[in-house]
């Protein structure tokens, strides 16, 4: 009987292996399942859809890679759902490396791609790709959580509030020094629309707030945008914190060798920041905006 360590999945087989590179499983739940703590599923080239390819949730720390690379390997949620459930205290072991998610929809919910919560996942090489929110977090939602993205695109994703990409919050009286890393990341045409009357929308890519702080090295934002029949804030990036938090002043949001071009605000009312919009501690080194 086959126990692992790396189980082995093909969108491309008739029916559910043993997970061998020989006879994969059809599904990623059925390789999940299988697999033990620290383990590793490893994708064959293909687009994996259907109920048992989308809303991945395991309190186990894995890795799940791609044989071929984030451009020939997709996870499609087809809007009904998003890929990744993160939010049982994993820790820098749950690696997501070489895939590309998208399609993945929360109507009413947040993170319409990944939801990570008290969780420090790493994810590399990766393409966040035409997902969305109806809250926040278009592709993802950090809620006191400590994730890295390397080398990661997020292009064309939307949300119908804040964070037309990546949302970023926590309790403003939590303890919890979080800091979510982004090294080497692209943002692209990610977007915020709203509608309503008296509608606001924040960070068309990136909408940070809470305790906790961020940081971007070397990342590039371009064509972001919000549109809004209300107000707008930061057509790349709002930075938002606590007032009362003393602990932000001497861990400030750090913008470090990044490219702003392109980005924009259009609102009936109040609009601030075509490219960012900060009201929080902040330090930005060797930016072109």
């Amino acid at each position: 009987l086959y126990s692992g360590p790396v189980w082995w999945v093909s969108a491309s087989v008739s029916t559910d292996g043993d997970g061998t590179s020989t006879t994969p499983f059809l599904y990623i739940k059925s390789a999940i399942e299988a697999a033990a703590e620290d383990d590793t599923v490893k994708l064959v080239a293909g687009t994996y859809e259907g109920l048992k390819n989308r809303g991945l949730d395991t309190d186990k720390n894995l890795v799940f890679i791609s044989e071929s690379g984030a451009e020939s390997t997709a996870l499609d949620a087809g809007d009904h759902d998003r890929h990744f459930y993160i939010n049982d205290g994993q820790d820098s072991t749950f690696q997501v490396i070489g895939l590309t998610l998208k399609n993945g929809k929360e109507a009413n919910d947040n993170g319409g791609s990944v939801y990570i919560q008290n969780s420090s996942p790493i994810f590399k090489n990766c393409i966040f790709e035409e997902n969305e929110s109806g809250v926040s977090g278009g592709a993802v939602h950090i809620y006191e959580g400590s994730p890295e993205f390397r080398n990661c695109t997020f292009r064309d994703n939307l949300s119908s509030n804040q964070g037309g990409a990546i949302q970023i919050t926590g309790n403003y009286n939590s303890e919890v020094a979080f800091r979510p890393v982004f090294n080497n990341c692209a943002f692209t045409s990610n977007s915020i629309t709203i509608t309503g009357d008296f509608g606001q929308a924040s960070g068309a890519a990136v909408n940070f707030g809470g305790s906790g702080s961020a940081e971007f090295n070397d990342c590039q934002f371009k064509y972001n945008s919000i549109t809004s029949s209300g107000s707008g804030y930061g057509g790349a990036i709002n930075i938002n914190g606590n007032y009362n938090n003393d602990g932000q002043v001497e861990n400030p949001v750090l913008l470090n060798r990044c490219l702003f071009i392109g980005n924009s605000v259009s609102g009936q009312n109040n609009t601030y920041g075509g490219a960012l919009k900060i009201n929080s501690s902040t330090h930005i080194i060797n930016c072109l905006i």
